[in-house]
Formats: C-alpha cells, sequence, structure tokens
C-alpha cells in the first residue's frame, strides 16, 4: 500500500482544488485523514433494468487522532440504503456480517460516515455502505456499459479512469487520489443465469444461486495486489474461458493466461493472442519481472475500445490478424501491431503497478506505455522502422503544452495527449542522451524498485534513477522536455578549414523554453569510423572535428531529437 504524502490535495468535499494541507487541517481534504487498505464490493446486477445492487466495504487505518467521520467516494447517481460498522476480519465471510448502523451524510457524489467511537492514528477500522442503482455512462467508452452481444444477451463492461470509480462503488477514489492503493480487493458478482463475470485476480469460486429474478451465478474473485481503483473492472458476458500459461523472466512458476471471449470471436482471439506469452517475455526483460504472477494476465473482449484494468485489460480492438486491413476500423493505429493489445497490456507496468502520485505526473502511466510501443516496433520490426514510428509520434506533439501536468486535481483534468506522444519522445530522446544500456537499466530499475513497484512514483523519482546511472545531472534535460513547452530548431553547417571540419549548429526554442541537446556526427577518418558527440547549446555553438573532411561527417543524431515542425530535417550547409 501506497502511503500518503503529508501534503495532500486540498478537496473538501468538492471537486475544486485548494492549497494542500496536512490530514486533520482546517480546510482540508478529509479523504487524507486515512488510508485505504481493503476493499470488497458484493454486488448483484440485473442486466434487464439496467441497474446494480451492492455492499462496498472499506477497512481503512486512520493517519490522524480522533478520526470521526470518514468520507468516501460515490457518485450521486447511486442512492445509499445505509451505512453500517462491520468487522474488519471479514474479508472470507461468505456474506457481509453487517453490524449496527452509522449515522451518515450524503454531500454531492461523497458518504460522510460518523464512526461509532473516533478513532487514534494507526488504528484500523472498517464499515459498510449499502448502496444502488443505475451507474454513470459519460460516452460510448467511458462509464458502466449495459449493452448486447450480437445474439441480443447481456454484454456489461466497466471503464472509469475518466469518471473514477466511485461511479460504480464506494471507495476512496483514485480518480482524485491515485497515491492511496489498497493492498487487496474482494469482487462477489451475481448475474442472471450462466453468464460470466470477469474481473481483476484469481477467481476464487463461481456457485449457482437464487436471485429475485431467477436462477443465477455468483463470480468471486480476488486481486491480492495493490493498484488503482480505476483498475479494477467489470465484465459480464457468456464468456467463453481460454486458458493458458507462460514462464516468463524472473518469475519461477508458470503464469496464468485467461482470455474471456465471445462464443463467436473464439477463433480469431486464439489468432490474435498467440502472441502473448512472446510480448510479456519481451515486457519483462525490458521492465522487470509481470507485476501481477500470482494473479493472471487476462484479456477480455469488451463493447469499448480498451483499458488497462489489471489482470483483465479491457480489449474492443478488431482481431486485426483475422480481418482485411480495409475492413479495419482502426486500421491506422493498428499499422504496425494490434494497438490495444501491445498498449494496454503495458500498463500492467506503467500505471498499474507504478502508480503516478499525482496527476500531474500522469506521463509515467501513459508515455512509459506509449514507449513500449516504441521498444517493440524496434524488437519486431527494425531500428529504422522504430524511427519512423517515432516522427509519426511527433507529429502529434502540442508544441503550446507541457509533459508535466500542474494543477489538475483529478485524472480527467489531468488527461492530454501530450503524456502519450510528447512523454514517448521525451523517454526515445532520454535513450539517445543516456546510451542504450544506462536508459534501459533505468528504466527498468523505475519498475522494480521497492519504492515504486506496487506503490506511487513522481517524474523526480525517475530523474534521480537516471542521473545515477547516467552518472551526471540531467535536470537540464527534464526542465526543457518535460516541464517546458515547445522544441527547438536546430540548423547545422559544416565548413572546411582545410585540415579539419567546423561544425556550426544554430538552436533555438520555441516560447518561453531554450534547449541544449546532444547531437552525435558519424566520423570516417581513414577508413576507420566513429561518432563524436557535439553540444547544440541556446544560440550558435562551434566545434571542431579534427582531421577530417566534410563528406566524412554526418550528423546521424538529429534524427533522435524532435525538432520544430516543419524542419525536421535540418538545412546542411557546407
Amino acid at each position: 500500500m501506497s502511503r500518503l504524502r503529508a501534503a495532500a490535495l486540498g478537496l473538501l468535499l468538492a471537486t475544486s482544488a485548494t492549497a494542500a494541507q496536512e490530514p486533520g487541517a482546517p480546510g482540508a481534504d478529509p479523504r487524507t485523514d486515512y488510508d485505504a487498505l481493503y476493499y470488497r464490493v458484493d454486488l448483484r446486477v440485473f442486466p434487464a433494468e439496467k441497474r446494480v445492487e451492492g455492499i462496498g466495504v472499506l477497512r481503512g487505518r486512520a493517519v490522524r487522532d480522533g478520526l470521526g467521520t470518514v468520507v468516501l467516494d460515490l457518485h450521486e447517481k447511486l442512492e445509499v440504503r445505509g451505512v453500517h460498522a462491520v468487522r474488519p476480519d471479514l474479508d472470507d465471510s461468505p456474506a457481509i456480517p453487517l453490524g449496527a448502523g452509522l449515522a451518515w451524510e450524503r454531500p454531492k457524489d461523497r458518504v460522510a460516515v460518523k464512526l461509532s467511537a473516533p478513532v487514534r492514528a494507526g488504528e484500523v477500522f472498517a464499515l459498510a455502505v449499502r448502496y444502488g442503482g443505475t451507474p454513470l455512462v459519460k460516452d460510448g467508452f467511458t462509464g458502466f456499459h449495459f449493452r448486447k452481444t450480437r445474439g441480443g444477451e447481456p454484454w456489461i463492461n466497466t471503464s472509469c479512469q475518466g469518471i473514477g470509480a466511485h461511479t460504480w462503488w464506494p471507495c476512496k477514489a483514485s480518480f482524485f487520489h491515485p497515491e492511496d492503493k489498497a493492498d487487496r480487493v474482494d469482487l462477489n458478482v451475481s448475474v442472471p443465469g450462466r453468464l460470466v463475470a470477469a474481473c481483476n485476480g484469481v477467481l476464487r469460486g463461481a456457485s449457482a444461486e437464487e436471485r429475485p429474478d431467477g436462477p443465477g451465478t455468483l463470480w468471486r474473485w480476488r486481486h491480492d495486489y495493490p493498484c488503482p481503483t480505476y483498475a479494477i473492472a467489470l465484465n459480464v458476458a457468456p464468456y467463453v474461458e481460454l486458458k493458458g500459461e507462460a514462464r516468463l523472466p524472473g518469475i519461477p512458476d508458470p503464469v496464468a493466461l485467461r482470455y474471456y471471449i465471445l462464443p463467436e470471436d473464439v477463433e480469431k482471439a486464439k489468432k490474435e493472442f498467440a502472441v502473448v506469452p512472446a510480448l510479456l517475455e519481451f515486457y519483462g526483460e525490458k521492465f522487470g519481472p509481470f507485476p501481477f504472477p500470482k494473479a493472471k494476465f487476462g484479456l477480455v473482449q469488451t463493447s469499448m475500445w480498451g483499458m488497462e484494468h489489471s489482470t483483465i485489460v479491457a480489449y474492443g480492438s478488431s482481431f486485426p490478424s483475422s480481418i482485411p486491413k480495409a475492413a479495419d476500423r482502426y486500421a491506422s493505429r493498428n499499422k504496425y501491431f494490434d494497438y490495444i493489445l501491445i498498449h494496454e497490456s503495458a500498463h500492467e507496468w506503467w500505471g498499474n503497478a507504478v502508480t503516478a502520485t499525482d496527476w500531474g505526473h500522469f506521463w509515467v502511466h501513459e508515455g512509459f506505455a506509449t514507449y513500449a510501443e516504441v521498444l517493440w516496433v524496434e524488437h519486431v520490426h527494425t531500428k529504422e522502422t522504430m524511427h519512423e514510428f517515432v516522427a509519426g509520434l511527433a507529429a502529434q506533439v502540442d508544441d503550446g503544452d507541457s509533459v508535466y501536468r500542474p494543477r489538475h486535481g483529478t485524472g480527467d483534468e489531468a488527461y492530454n495527449h501530450n503524456i502519450y506522444v510528447k512523454g514517448a519522445c521525451v523517454l526515445h530522446m532520454l535513450r539517445y542522451v543516456m546510451g542504450d544500456e544506462k536508459f534501459l537499466r533505468a528504466l527498468k530499475a523505475f519498475n522494480t524498485d521497492e519504492r515504486f513497484r506496487y506503490k506511487n512514483a513522481t517524474t523526480e523519482d525517475f530523474q534521480a534513477l537516471c542521473e545515477k546511472e547516467h552518472g551526471g545531472p540531467l535536470d537540464w534535460f527534464f526542465k526543457e522536455w518535460i516541464y517546458g513547452v515547445g522544441r527547438p530548431a536546430i540548423e547545422y553547417e559544416e565548413r572546411d578549414t582545410g585540415t579539419d571540419v567546423e561544425v556550426v549548429l544554430r538552436c533555438t526554442g520555441s516560447g518561453s523554453t531554450n534547449y541544449r541537446m546532444p547531437v552525435d556526427v558519424a566520423v570516417a577518418r581513414n577508413g576507420r569510423s566513429g561518432v563524436v558527440r557535439l553540444m547544440a547549446e541556446p544560440g550558435e555553438s562551434r566545434h571542431v572535428v579534427r582531421d577530417a573532411e566534410p563528406a566524412d561527417v554526418e550528423p546521424v543524431g538529429l534524427r533522435w531529437i524532435v525538432l520544430r515542425k516543419g524542419i525536421e530535417a535540418p538545412r546542411r550547409k557546407r
């Protein structure tokens, strides 16, 4: 579990941000008064009525003395039926034994529960919220979707990163507080008939039960790893389960592979997902061992495009390996690979295992997962194709915005295309600055360091690891590319001095950001070749390449740098 930072976002029963304050201070966000340790959700789903009825349990630990009121997130579309005290050790109870009723209030999108007695810092408490209603649907991608399969059967999926997990279960939502990840989540889902409920973690059992609307099935899931609340998911359909296993680097036992697919698409899934063991092996080599080996790597077919739900990745892509490119509505995104499969799977490492401490560092999820795509392209294609792919990302960068997302209190507010494309380009350039070996070592260390895996991290944490591997400061790079806006233009010129070559580099930034970047030049002398690294400083810088002729000097480093739009191929003067 991630410990809360002493200074937290100042949200007091409202969505607007105020100054960060200590837990318990006047005006401080009351959700910072406790750490979430455990969640349990017992949910009964009624597809015909597009309704849910449930009990959500929170076990938490007070972080200040005298905690008397516990505030959870729960969207106003869901009605509170009652709140009860429960035993803190109810994890394995078949049903939740509700204790005495507790007083509660219902400010907008919150539940404020008065405990039976105040608790001291370090003490554990537990409570249960009975609730129900029709959960929120924001659009075709985001929300709690009640849909139908092609055969007319219920097909239910959740995707709540952009609106918060509190839109379908009571919790301290990562939408507001990504820094607080509970140690474990239990999901016990009751569905009609023989429908399958596919959720996070390990399936602990499935049993027939009688429901108010007839026979049903109770599916019991447990996710034994910390992860953000938006990565908890519910999927219901007449799924067919495909089983397999993979031996992955750094993990002694085989990892279970579980795919939940609509019956009509089983053969397509078998073909499309055949690459999964190789993909997980590759990511394991680059980023560290698969983070959830005692659970599973899972894929579930969904009605929306895709989402990085932990151990049950939502797959709503087109199975591009089984259809003509002309028939693929996602063809532009699937040009080099199946985008949803490659990108969303990378989030098991970036976002689910290592989570941003606050939403300003959202690029730690999306930029790193997008750079996983870059590494995969290099792995399955060529280095030349990799540069082509990165150039496509660079073309999408918004020069008016930064990678770091300051002053954004929720996941939705911090969301921006630059955290994907510019974030990935920044990592690509950092690899160039540091060199392959040092960069990849820092990348793996960032994901496997016990300070960050299953916990939270910031840009500064990553910078410190990079500087350790690099053997020198990199603050100049991070200030330019993570916190700055725009991009540089670099003009390259060679002058023959007779015995040497003078290289002139003119580097001009855009906006308020000045840039300095290394520029590698390949030099051939007397049949021997090598690379000389020059530094393009803001303004004009001059460098002498000894004992060379202009024909023997080639600026190979420029292709690694995200240069200003319209001059990606710098003018080369001689």
